[in-house]
């Protein structure tokens, strides 16, 4: 059932903006026109599901996940939460490190200060991880399997994306809200594609998801997508913002 939240009401994640709506039904349509069969099913990933991917606690291990990221990936000027500091100036923030910065402030911190731990040392990993993970994963698999399913599709995000310095919807926009935060907790591969745009000229992205290691077949599904829509604009570089400057003209004398 949906539900049109009042101004200052918190969206929740099984709620979709009707302009969000409207795109991904259009992006549905594009899919069913290009061979795709869609299965809508009310109990399909129902919120039991988000309820198991709630029980997966990471903040303990974010750290120890930045350290390995950036060690590989990171740019030349660093490759570890060290070098970060040394370059910039400031530790990682504080939803990275547990710890809060001498700049942050402890009534706006999002959550208490969390100790960081080694995932494959921590003893309790695995009643924080692993066990849960497990669990979530086994109602996501077992969806694929019952329903005959390849993958799931569903919007990135619920709601048109804003410039947040602006209102929307009579106040300023809290977001952009996203429900799909639960693909990196168990683990599976999914991709966004450019699926239309909206009234104001900002992008609606459609994501797709797969089994575990079959980010192949997922790739395979997004080119597929974008070759039949031809929705993907190369993106062009532009030195200002949505809003424009305010000019001081000099006062005449």
């Amino acid at each position: 059932m949906e539900h049109t939240p009042a101004p200052g009401e918190p969206v929740g994640e099984d709620w979709l903006h009707p302009q969000t709506r409207a795109m991904f039904m259009k992006a549905v349509d594009e899919l069913r026109a290009a061979g795709a069969t869609v299965l809508f099913d009310d109990s399909i990933l129902p919120e039991t599901f988000q309820q198991a991917t709630g029980k997966i606690i990471t903040r303990p291990y974010r750290l120890e996940g930045t350290e390995a990221f950036l060690k590989e990936y990171g740019p030349a000027e660093y490759h570890s939460s060290a070098d970060y500091e040394r370059v910039v100036g400031s530790p990682l923030p504080y939803v990275i490190t547990g710890l809060p910065r001498a700049t942050d402030s402890a009534s706006a911190l999002p959550f208490p200060p969390v100790p960081q731990m080694v995932l494959e040392t921590d003893p309790n990993a695995e009643s924080n991880f692993f066990g849960p993970q497990r669990g979530a994963l086994a109602l996501y698999n077992d969806t694929l399997e019952r329903f005959h399913l390849d993958g799931f599709v569903y919007p990135a995000a619920q709601i048109p994306p804003p410039d947040e310095t602006m209102p929307q919807d009579g106040q300023l926009s809290s977001g952009p809200h996203s429900a799909t935060g639960w693909v990196n907790r168990i683990g599976v591969p999914t991709v966004v594609v450019p699926a239309g745009f909206y009234t104001s000229g900002l992008p609606f992205g459609l994501e797709f998801s797969a089994r575990r290691w079959k980010d192949g077949d997922l790739l395979g599904w997004a080119y597929a997508y974008e070759q039949s829509t031809k929705h993907r604009r190369p993106p062009i570089l532009v030195e200002k913002g949505l809003l424009a400057k305010k000019v001081n003209k000099p006062c005449a004398k």
